[in-house]
């Protein structure tokens, strides 16, 4: 059986809730073991927005578990959930403050493929065979696009990789910028410091 993320996307928009029901019609058959599905759909500038979702059957939390919020997540908002529903809160990672543009060019591979004006059905599914799937994208005049679990959850890793490293670079640039900013006060601080004692001593000189 392959573990797959699968992008269905008809040639007629209002067709991918019918799709989206005949997955459902799929899982409950037992024709294919869904984990988790969703409409997506893209605006006229190609930014991404979830339409309507299921929830996983389980709860697992980690690798299988989070599977739903890493391809989910990604393709529909803010996204801090690449691992377990909530990784990036847990672990403090800069990927959850990803803008969902941002998010979305972490799977350019589904991305390539969501055009502006878009609607299409992302689904996480293992399938005994692809036969049920392609049958129903057939009945829907649609097109499948198939990826290899691993290979999804190998951009999100890499894409929170990149997003906390330059979250990361940006809180160096900003820290190195306050500290010059208090070197440069205190420098001016102890000049006037200086130029006072000075006049002080030079008056009591005097």
């Amino acid at each position: 059986m392959d573990n797959s993320v699968i992008l269905i996307t008809p040639a007629d928009q209002s067709h991918a809730y019918e799709a989206q029901s005949r997955i459902r019609e799929l899982s409950s058959k037992g024709a294919i073991d869904l984990f988790g599905q969703a409409v997506i759909q893209t605006d006229d500038k190609g930014t991404p927005t979830i339409k309507d979702s299921d929830e996983p059957a389980l709860e697992i939390g980690t690798i299988t578990g989070g599977l739903l919020g890493s391809v989910i997540g990604i393709l529909g908002g803010p996204v801090g959930v690449l691992l377990g529903f909530s990784a990036g809160a847990a672990t403090g990672s800069a990927s959850d403050v990803m803008t969902a543009a941002d998010a979305f060019d972490a799977l350019p591979q589904i991305a390539a493929r969501m055009k502006p004006q878009t609607t299409a059905l992302v689904i996480a599914a293992r399938e005994p065979t692809p036969d049920a799937v392609d049958a129903l994208a057939e009945a829907t005049n649609a097109t499948v696009s198939r990826w290899p679990v691993e290979d999804v959850l190998a951009e999100v890793y890499a894409a929170r990789e990149a997003a906390d490293k330059a979250a990361a670079d940006a809180r160096r640039a900003a820290l190195e910028a306050k500290t010059q900013e208090v070197k440069t006060k205190l420098a001016d601080g102890w000049a006037n410091f200086t130029a006072q004692f000075d006049t002080h001593k030079t008056g009591h000189a005097a």
